[in-house]
């Protein structure tokens, strides 16, 4: 089964003045999720921080949520999160222990 990947940007941090940027963007705080097809979903949690503006450099109020997610996309090891994941759905489809009722409770 393929699993399905989505990135959710919870909160980007600013600083309001850096290096005479406004609101300069310093930490990006994301979930990827990923979901199989029988609706069973995963998450990681995580950030990314920036130290110095990138070029070109564009200003907060035009800051796209596609261009966040090309950013993780671009600084994250995206190869070693979808593993992750998938193992972590691989677990919770086939969980290699399960808890039962006990036996004279039934």
């Amino acid at each position: 089964m393929a699993n399905t990947y989505r990135w959710y940007i919870n909160e980007l941090d600013v600083i309001p003045d850096f290096n005479g940027y406004s609101n300069f963007i310093t930490r990006v705080v994301w979930r990827y999720n990923a979901t199989n097809e029988l609706g069973i979903s995963v998450n990681l949690d995580g950030q990314l921080t920036f130290n110095e503006a990138p070029d070109p450099y564009v200003p907060y109020n035009l800051i796209t949520e596609q261009q966040v997610i090309d950013w993780l996309d671009t600084y994250q090891d995206v190869a070693s999160l979808q593993a992750q994941l998938d193992t972590m759905v691989e677990e919770k489809t086939n969980p290699k222990i399960v808890t039962l009722p006990l036996p004279w409770e039934s």
